[in-house]
């Protein structure tokens, strides 16, 4: 373009009208002579554009506050779960199972979730009905903090190495019960001393899939500003059941 080419809008105003209507405060004035010269029509757009974006951003700033709380109580375990989507990482839990507590740990720090669990059990026969008990309210958590589900990505994928392991995770938060599960996981338990070989840890493979869960937890429940708010489904709903 030459410095004599006339740049001029769909009204066929000059450009330099244009900055004769703004102001030196004007904090969009160039960014705004800038839009007119690579594409004169974009200024007409210009507060539609950011208009969306100020309704998402607002909605965004209203549903924030993503966060399910339960209590679970039974014969055999007592349970209270606080459960934050949109936290930074704080993990704080105790169970009364350390490798429990280490897990939860990794769920918090990758997915940058902040859990709170507390949890007391029959764990003097074993850890089974606690560990149960306690995935039990953490799920009930997550489904109460999704709440409707609108502006979420829905789907997740992650693949976690950690040293000979590595766990693929990949999810769909449509509400639909469904898990494909196949862990090859060597021994029944993880004890105080590591004597396994390389390549059947089992401490590995489960952390290793504990850190892809989160990840791809993360990646489905945060929010898609191109969605504006909208559930991510054609139907228009996704199930909470």
């Amino acid at each position: 373009m030459d410095s004599h080419t006339t740049i001029t809008t769909k009204t066929s105003k000059p450009l330099q009208a244009y900055r004769s209507s703004l102001t030196t405060s004007s904090p969009i004035e160039s960014r705004t002579n800038l839009f007119i010269i690579n594409n004169s029509i974009f200024i007409s757009f210009f507060p539609l554009y950011f208009a969306k974006f100020g309704f998402f951003f607002g909605w965004c700033s209203a549903a924030s506050a993503r966060i399910g709380e339960v209590k679970r109580v039974t014969n055999e375990t007592n349970v209270s779960v606080k459960f934050n989507l949109d936290g930074t990482g704080i993990a704080d839990s105790t169970t009364g199972i350390p490798f429990l507590d280490h897990m939860l740990d990794r769920l918090s720090s990758h997915g940058l979730f902040d859990v709170h669990v507390r949890a007391t059990g029959d764990i003097h026969i074993d850890d089974h009905h606690t560990n149960e008990d306690v995935a039990l309210a953490i799920g009930t958590a997550l489904l109460q903090a999704l709440g409707d589900r609108k502006g979420i990505n829905r789907f997740g994928d992650f693949s976690a190495p950690l040293d000979e392991a590595l766990i693929h995770v990949s999810l769909d938060l449509s509400g639909r019960p469904y898990l494909g599960y196949d862990l090859q996981i060597p021994t029944q338990r993880v004890g105080t001393y590591d004597t396994q070989l390389a390549g059947r840890n089992s401490h590995h493979i489960i952390e290793a899939t504990f850190k892809a869960f989160a990840r791809a937890l993360r990646q489905a429940t945060e929010y898609d500003p191109r969605r504006l708010g909208t559930v991510p489904s054609s139907k228009g709903v996704l199930s909470r059941t």
